[in-house]
């Protein structure tokens, strides 16, 4: 919580704000009738290890024992002064260099990211732009903000995103279906923000034609016998690339089915021709087939790295640049910044 404006935060009012005793908090006191910064967890969840506070940060550092990982939560609350907040910008920065474990920031930046954030008032660009470096910089990762769109209301309808979680990928590859949900808001001006574990059912995915199926010999040949089978349907060209994609389908699930169970199955084959070079040497119809067995692993690799490749929308100066774990985050990280949580449509 921020801007509690409370000098003293007791158990007495954590109890009330959490709901039962089984909870642990850290507060800062509020300077005057501004400020004041409150954070709270189930004690049997979360485990304190080290805290650090001033006026404007609240940095927890414990264990998340569910998931047995040190975790550093640090609570916001940003000045309106541009160079106050540039001065933050830097505390922060050293924090993550003295703190190694993942990290989540929420709170009150008190700045948008882009002037689409706001809406009826004035900002300041270049406290937007220090924003914007500070995140790109740590590698922070802003989640879409699901549910609404501006996160402070004025009574004259001026209307700005300023409160947010930043976080690291690593919490999409630990969190699959990570959220930032806008909740309702009651007396204050400034909305709840929700980062949760909630999974969202948009129904069947569109297909989409992969880059890598012309790698594969087969798939020429396999399109135009899908296509020449299928007839004519009366010309109707939308059925008949409808038919076909039902083909492509069948034929990519049946592939990346075995794909790993191939590649695995390649790579014990070349350890035991490996095993059984160290003690004498291969016969020539063991090289010929160890030979086979490096081109037949690495299309298979290829092939697995194109997919995510294509995902990612990333591409590499050389064939060979490609990694695919770092593929595998970046088209994980895309998916979030791009997918669509919501459409208005006329007045609706």
């Amino acid at each position: 919580m921020r801007e509690t404006k409370l000098k003293l935060v007791t158990m007495d009012v954590v109890r009330k704000l959490w709901g039962d005793d089984n909870c642990e908090f850290r507060f800062v006191a509020a300077t005057g009738r501004s400020g004041g910064l409150l954070t709270m967890w189930n004690k049997d969840e979360f485990l304190l290890l080290k805290e650090w506070s001033d006026g404007r940060l609240l940095v927890i550092k414990g264990r998340w024992v569910k998931e047995d990982l040190e975790v550093v939560l640090i609570n916001v609350y940003a000045s309106n002064l541009v160079y106050e907040k540039s001065i933050l910008w830097g505390v922060l920065t050293e924090l993550i260099i003295q703190f190694a474990s993942p990290w989540i920031r929420g709170g009150d930046f008190n700045v948008v990211q882009c002037r689409s954030e706001r809406s009826r008032c004035v900002g300041s660009a270049k406290g937007s732009r220090e924003f914007d470096n500070f995140i790109q910089t740590c590698k922070l990762i802003d989640l879409p903000l699901v549910g609404k769109k501006f996160t402070w209301y004025e009574p004259d309808n001026k209307k700005s995103r300023l409160d947010r979680f930043l976080v690291e990928e690593h919490w999409l590859i630990q969190i699959k279906d990570l959220q930032q949900l806008g909740l309702k808001r009651s007396v204050s001006d400034h909305i709840p923000i929700l980062l949760a574990d909630v999974e969202i059912d948009w129904g069947p995915k569109p297909f989409k034609f992969i880059n890598g199926w012309f790698k594969k010999k087969e798939c020429a040949s396999l399109i135009e016998k899908g296509w020449s089978n299928i007839g004519s349907l009366n010309g109707h060209l939308t059925r008949k690339l409808r038919k076909l994609k039902g083909v492509l389908k069948k034929w990519n699930g049946d592939n990346c089915n075995v794909l790993e169970n191939r590649i695995v199955e390649y790579e014990d084959r070349i350890k035991v021709l490996d095993g059984i070079s160290d003690k004498r040497v291969l016969n020539e119809g063991e090289m010929e087939g160890l030979k086979r067995l490096n081109v037949e692993v690495w299309d298979a690799m290829k092939f697995k790295e194109s997919l995510w490749q294509q995902k990612s929308r990333m591409m590499w100066l050389k064939e060979g640049d490609a990694n695919t774990a770092f593929f595998h985050r970046a088209a994980k990280i895309k998916a979030k910044r791009k997918t669509i949580y919501r459409m208005k449509i006329g007045r609706s």
